[in-house]
């Protein structure tokens, strides 16, 4: 049995620690878009799941009609949340079962994401000595190979703040330092009209928006400016996806 990979709508961020530098953040998926994709896959009434437990661990178990009509199911433990313990152990075991189907496998593939504070909105020092972070943060742009995350562009309300893309293994990763000043923008300035085509603006309309958005282009290094991309590409297909 074979699923999709995750749309970037389909994958939550929450912060996983926030200190006065910044704050990491964990991509996960809920239980509903678990139940979206088996109806998607195998369809409503060939999938259900059931739940048992063991010494007090809630088990969930999700079990697959097969072409012979025979059910194979697959199961795992939940852990309970802060809170509704029940509920949320409930839907942790039911997630992680869907894991084992292999629905968002690939979450397992994501590294390691750290936001600057220059790049966070709402980030202070709580009256505890904590540092908390109440930005709310999207997945603009994923890409995978192989069954893996091979990039990925996250944004908050102020626009783009992470940018990552896996240098394939044959090729050395670039040094740090100051990007080629001879960049081609091609790509960026056919994105650029057809966003304009699509929202009915100008090019340069469209062009503002982009930098508003998202930053200057020319001040971005190449990993940035290679998430724009990214961004700026799932954006239009999500337009012309809604005209269609």
């Amino acid at each position: 049995m074979k699923f999709r990979e995750l749309k970037p709508q389909e994958i939550e961020c929450r912060v996983g620690t926030c200190t006065e530098k910044g704050a990491s953040l964990l991509l996960y998926k809920t239980a509903r878009v678990d139940a979206d994709i088996l109806d998607e896959t195998v369809g409503p009434e060939k999938w259900q799941c059931g739940f048992y437990s063991i010494k007090e661990t809630l088990f969930c178990k999700v079990g697959i009609l097969t072409d012979s009509d025979t059910w194979v199911w697959k199961d795992d433990a939940g852990a309970p949340s802060n809170m509704e313990a029940e509920k949320g152990e409930a839907s942790d075991a039911f997630k992680r079962a869907c894991f084992k189907w292999g629905i968002g496998r690939e979450l397992y593939s994501a590294p390691f994401i750290w936001v600057p504070a220059s790049k966070l909105k709402r980030h202070s020092q709580g009256k505890n000595g904590k540092w908390q972070c109440f930005d709310r943060f999207d997945v603009t742009a994923i890409n995978y190979e192989a069954g893996k995350i091979s990039g990925l562009v996250i944004s908050n309300e102020s626009g783009m703040v992470y940018t990552w893309q896996d240098a394939p293994q044959s090729q050395p990763k670039p040094a740090q330092g100051p990007e080629s000043k001879q960049r081609d923008n091609s790509k960026l300035n056919e994105l650029v009209k057809r966003l304009a085509a699509l929202s009915g603006s100008s090019v340069s309309e469209a062009a503002n928006t982009v930098v508003t958005k998202y930053g200057n282009p020319k001040e971005m290094s190449d990993g940035a400016y290679k998430g724009l991309l990214m961004a700026l590409t799932a954006e239009v297909s999500k337009m012309e996806g809604s005209d269609g």
